[in-house]
């Protein structure tokens, strides 16, 4: 990089670092009406100002294929984030992977602090229970627009800027897709709801200004005119709407999936050391994935240098005993797939023949040399996949 580059890159940082330090320090003194006022232009800006529209490439290969999916959006990756929505949405992912429907699920990639007032400057994108890809910002109108959904699911728009959203949801209904609205919470009323409103009046007038409470209220009622269903979890909830949208809403208990009756789960193992060549990166994400997670119990038989909450360790080690201790192991925890993942050629591997000891499926990638070419010869010792999608297709709809 040149020095006149540096340079500028030095003076934006600079100045950036001046801008969040000027802020801070008119957080921490100003009077709270001043306070107030910076808070609601900031929040103003953020949602009344639309991001530029780029055009986007070629939509990646694997959504080529999955046209005719059922869009769903949300606020957190579902995968990792534990709440109350995400949970519903776990549920509507799973039945729509019976069903054999391809999904698709976009959410903003934000920082941990989730009611920030900064745009976010990328949107992650799940396809099947598998994050395949982030897009841009400014390239996420055109991206979705090259999609064609069957069916557009509004779980949840937090920390999306709202008149953006909006753009989105006019080019979408002016394909005349079916859209189904989600009353989660009191976000429809009031901005801040999630963010400890003091009041605990989902629709008051304290915590914003009352211009800007107007404007969301008007906004959001543009996206519950414009929809098809409304979907709400109560009957408490559906008092809270307006009447004129009483033939919409629908009452859809988010609790059919609770049950006191135990699942038996099956069981995959990551057998061997923890090694990024023999798959070990792809083994964290699936002990990562939500669905992954609810379906299986994952085990690793092995030495590990890192603890991995959720999953247990059996380390093992042939210099203590001359049997086959690995096939006795997955025997023994009645282990039914053994993942054994490696991203350079086997010449052999003791672990693959360990797990057909034990008469385990094996679970392998092309890449595997060895451990490949025995599964093509003999296709009832395991599977060849091509990719960390393709596995978790697998697991999910196996």
């Amino acid at each position: 990089m040149d020095n006149g580059k540096t340079t500028s890159i030095y003076n934006i940082s600079l100045l950036k670092q001046i801008f969040f330090k000027l802020y801070s320090l008119i957080i921490k003194f100003a009077p709270k009406p001043l306070l107030k006022l910076v808070r609601s232009v900031l929040f103003f800006l953020r949602h009344n100002i639309k991001a530029r529209t780029v055009q986007f490439g070629p939509l990646p290969s694997r959504l080529e294929n999955a046209q005719g999916a059922v869009l769903l959006f949300g606020h957190s990756n579902y995968l990792k984030s534990t709440g109350g929505t995400e949970r519903i949405i776990i549920s509507e992912v799973e039945e729509l992977l019976l069903l054999g429907k391809d999904n698709v699920f976009v959410f903003p990639k934000v920082a941990p602090n989730r009611v920030g007032l900064r745009k976010p400057k990328h949107y992650g994108v799940i396809l099947n229970g598998c994050e395949i890809c982030k897009v841009k910002a400014n390239e996420l109108n055109s991206f979705l627009t090259k999609m064609n959904p069957s069916e557009v699911r509004v779980h949840h728009i937090l920390q999306w800027p709202i008149t953006d959203f909006i753009g989105i949801f006019k080019k979408l209904k002016a394909k005349n897709i079916k859209t189904i609205v989600y009353i989660h919470d009191f976000l429809f009323t009031c901005p801040k709801v999630n963010k400890f409103c003091l009041s605990g009046i989902p629709a008051c007038n304290t915590s914003f200004y009352p211009y800007i409470t107007r404007s969301w209220k008007k906004l959001f009622t543009y996206i519950l005119d414009n929809s098809d269903v409304i979907r709400v979890p109560s009957e408490f909830m559906k008092t809270q709407l307006n009447t004129k949208y009483s033939e919409k809403i629908k009452v859809l208990s988010p609790y059919k999936d609770i049950s006191t009756e135990a699942r038996l789960k099956r069981k995959i193992a990551y057998l061997g050391y923890s090694s990024p060549i023999k798959g070990y990166e792809t083994w964290l994400s699936l002990s990562k994935n939500a669905l992954v997670t609810r379906l299986y119990e994952l085990i690793h038989i092995g030495q590990r240098t890192n603890n991995l909450e959720n999953v247990p360790s059996i380390p093992y080690s042939f210099h203590f005993d001359r049997h086959c201790v690995a096939s006795n192991l997955l025997a023994q925890n009645h282990v039914n797939y053994v993942l054994l993942w490696s991203q350079v050629p086997e010449s052999f591997s003791f672990t693959f023949h360990e797990a057909v000891q034990a008469k385990t499926f094996v679970i392998t990638t092309a890449l595997s040399g060895n451990i490949a070419y025995e599964i093509k010869k003999n296709p009832e010792l395991g599977i060849v996949l091509d990719d960390e999608y393709a596995l978790i297709q697998f697991l999910l709809k196996n």
